[in-house]
């Protein structure tokens, strides 16, 4: 900002040059007339100064409405509790890359009070709209701030709360696993002493399809057993089962 504050400051001081310079000038009978050239010169510096102007406020209200944008979508985005765990994850992640890019906005603050001050000093109108928003940004990061470390402080209580509801499901799981190796010890036709062929190979069908919805429900935890980090090993008493059959 000071390079183009310098710039701007040079504009008008060759303006104030040219204006300095007379227009006319006689030669003998002669008078040397400069007005158009002059004018024309003085209108060229004018012209680079308010294309200056106009390109700072450009970027400082674009600067300024990705701020606003910036808090309305986090707060839309963050604002609804997880219900379960690919919901944390979304959650978790977002207020993390948020998070991290915090100190790196908050330093752009700086440079957008400048933009706006030397367009201050040069009396380039605002909206109203906008007036608003400058004079609130300060306010709205305070308030942005601190919604972030209040999701962060909710995310930790859900985070805690699916902790244990996955932890109940996987020693419910290993339980379920358990019995139904026990259960398919005591059942399964290891000989053909009193069953028939038919009958065995429907009870081996019927533990098929029990260890396929073990297997898939054992799938749909592994979401949770890597979000948390939880030591886990294929249970083994459906491997046992898987190699009886």
């Amino acid at each position: 900002m000071s390079n183009l504050k310098s710039q701007i400051e040079q504009y008008e001081n060759i303006q104030s040059e040219i204006q300095a310079n007379k227009t006319t000038e006689n030669k003998d009978c002669v008078v040397l007339d400069n007005t158009n050239i002059k004018n024309s010169l003085v209108n060229i510096m004018i012209q680079w100064q308010t294309s200056l102007l106009n390109t700072i406020q450009e970027k400082a209200l674009s600067d300024l409405n990705k701020y606003y944008h910036l808090f309305s979508s986090s707060a839309t985005d963050l604002g609804v509790s997880p219900n379960d765990l690919h919901a944390l994850k979304r959650n978790h992640d977002l207020l993390n890359k948020l998070m991290d890019e915090k100190p790196n906005e908050e330093k752009k603050l700086g440079p957008l009070e400048d933009k706006f001050k030397l367009l201050d000093d040069y009396s380039i109108n605002l909206k109203e709209e906008d007036i608003l928003k400058k004079s609130q940004i300060k306010l709205e990061w305070a308030n942005y701030c601190q919604m972030l470390e209040r999701i962060k402080k909710r995310n930790e209580k859900v985070s805690t709360e699916l902790y244990h509801e996955t932890m109940k499901g996987l020693d419910d799981f290993m339980k379920e696993t358990s019995d139904n190796k026990a259960l398919f010890i005591g059942n399964a036709p290891y000989s053909s002493n009193n069953i028939q062929s038919e009958k065995a190979f429907q009870i081996l069908l019927d533990y098929k399809e029990q260890v396929k919805l073990l297997r898939k429900r054992e799938d749909q935890m592994k979401f949770g057993v890597d979000l948390f980090k939880i030591s886990y090993v294929p249970s083994p008493d459906i491997e046992f089962v898987e190699k009886e059959m």
